[in-house]
């Protein structure tokens, strides 16, 4: 439909109403580290490789073949520990009683967590992505809980906290963000936008984000013993890498 046909704000180009190749990235390696990784599991994510659908054969292929290869193992690792510690962290949250959860980007907590039924979740994304998940969802035949509330948003044009109220959210009461890896694919003036409304919100709110840098972390010597599978991997890279509009270096400690 010539509604997914539009640029997806928090994830870069949309393609033929797909979510961003940044985000199936990330659901693909959430998914192949139940299937490429040992134990113990650091994510028992079963719902994202449903979400992938019939696109997960080709997400998985360097996963599959080539799971060792250390940059394919460190994206598994990064996607995984970071959705891992904010899961902890928020339900930590709402075991305090905090009972607003949410959770920017494209995730798939609310369709598998057994703490779904003692938090409502705001799922913030851009309004293709959402029309794509949600398509998914059906296909997979996976049920939209109860206390999911979809909240369209695109930054470039919507006020986060406008949405965010007319979907229900009580700016007054205590909630937690979790916003992942997103923000490389705004502009600076997104980003702050979208953080000065995360703290106008309640003064205990807990939050999370997570600003992630791509390089080359492939050992020289095994590039030279893997030039073909390095080159695909380049060419992965760079395709994503045309999706970003900012991309942020890490923090020096």
């Amino acid at each position: 439909p010539a509604a997914l046909a539009s640029r997806n704000s928090m994830g870069g180009a949309m393609d033929n109403g797909q979510p961003s190749r940044t985000a199936l990235f990330a659901a693909a390696a959430r998914a192949a580290h139940l299937l490429v990784g040992g134990e113990p599991r650091i994510l028992n994510d079963t719902v994202a490789i449903r979400l992938l659908g019939d696109q997960a054969d080709a997400l998985f292929s360097f996963h599959l073949t080539h799971g060792a290869h250390v940059v394919l193992a460190g994206m598994r690792v990064i996607v995984t520990a970071r959705s891992r510690y904010a899961e902890d962290q928020s339900a930590e949250a709402v075991h305090r009683g905090i009972g607003q959860y949410v959770i920017l980007g494209l995730d798939s907590f609310a369709y598998r967590s057994p703490l779904i039924d003692q938090v409502r979740v705001f799922e913030v994304d851009h309004p293709a992505t959402q029309a794509w998940k949600r398509h998914q969802l059906a296909m997979a035949e996976i049920d939209e809980p109860d206390e999911v509330v979809y909240v369209p948003v695109d930054f470039r044009v919507d006020s986060l906290k406008e949405r965010l109220t007319l979907a229900g959210f009580d700016p007054s009461r205590e909630a937690f963000v979790s916003w992942l890896g997103v923000t490389q694919n705004l502009t600076q003036d997104s980003i702050d936008a979208t953080l000065a409304v995360i703290g106008d919100f309640a003064s205990g709110m807990d939050s999370l984000g997570l600003i992630a840098r791509e390089y080359d972390v492939t050992p020289q010597r095994q590039r030279a013993e893997q030039p073909e599978h390095t080159a695909r991997l380049s060419a992965v890279s760079a395709q994503a890498q045309q999706e970003r509009r900012k991309v942020f270096p890490p923090r020096l400690a």
